[in-house]
């Protein structure tokens, strides 16, 4: 659960499902400084390493189950439908990543490139940097963009700001503000509805309570 620091300790950003050494804490075998690739061109802010992150917390029980008896990785990788920059982001060495016309589309180039940053000690990351309607901020004419996106796992529609994202200033910046959300809506498969936080693939509330 977003927000709830003990709830994402050994889930965020991990998308993994299988046992490997991306699962384990700073992505290195234990005792060892290996692969070296874990240890070299990652985060400079970090010494170059690769990745600060506990290592993955796996399923135990309750849980799904694969069919050869091994658990389900429990992970919970964060999708943002926008965030704004005044800035182009930073590349990271280290975090490559397959970008391939098989791997991922841009369907419109003429506002939307691939996002330069790549990721730090504490996520690998993927996206798009996209022009916005810029008249459609509080303190401009307000007006209401659309935004479509697809496969969503749970939403949170919140506000806030960073200076990671660019410079703030401090001195003259406008508080409170607000970030009006006229509807939220989401489609699913006739055949695969899923409502509420609990499905019975993904048993949370009984993880949660063991």
């Amino acid at each position: 659960r977003a927000g709830f620091g003990a709830s994402l300790d050994g889930l965020w950003p991990y998308s993994y499902d299988s046992c490997d050494v991306g699962t384990l804490p700073n992505q290195t075998f234990p005792g060892t400084q290996t692969p070296l690739a874990a240890t070299q061109n990652g985060d400079p802010d970090y010494g170059g390493v690769l990745s600060y992150l506990p290592g993955q917390r796996l399923e135990s029980h309750p849980g799904p189950m694969h069919s050869n008896g091994s658990y389900v990785g429990r992970a919970a990788p964060e999708i943002d439908i926008f965030e704004a920059t005044v800035d182009g982001g930073v590349g990271r060495a280290g975090y490559l990543w397959s970008n391939t016309s098989d791997n991922f589309k841009i369907y419109d180039p003429t506002i939307t490139v691939l996002n330069s940053y790549h990721g730090g000690a504490y996520q690998e990351t993927t996206s798009g940097l996209s022009l916005t309607d810029q008249d459609c901020y509080e303190l401009d004419k307000g007006c209401y963009s659309v935004y479509g996106f697809e496969y969503p796992w749970y939403i949170i529609a919140n506000l806030g700001f960073s200076i990671n994202f660019g410079g703030i200033d401090f001195e003259n910046i406008q508080l409170p503000a607000t970030m009006l959300v006229d509807y939220i809506r989401v489609y699913q498969p006739a055949n695969a509805k899923n409502i509420g936080c609990d499905p019975p693939e993904f048993p949370t509330a009984a993880y949660i309570n063991t």
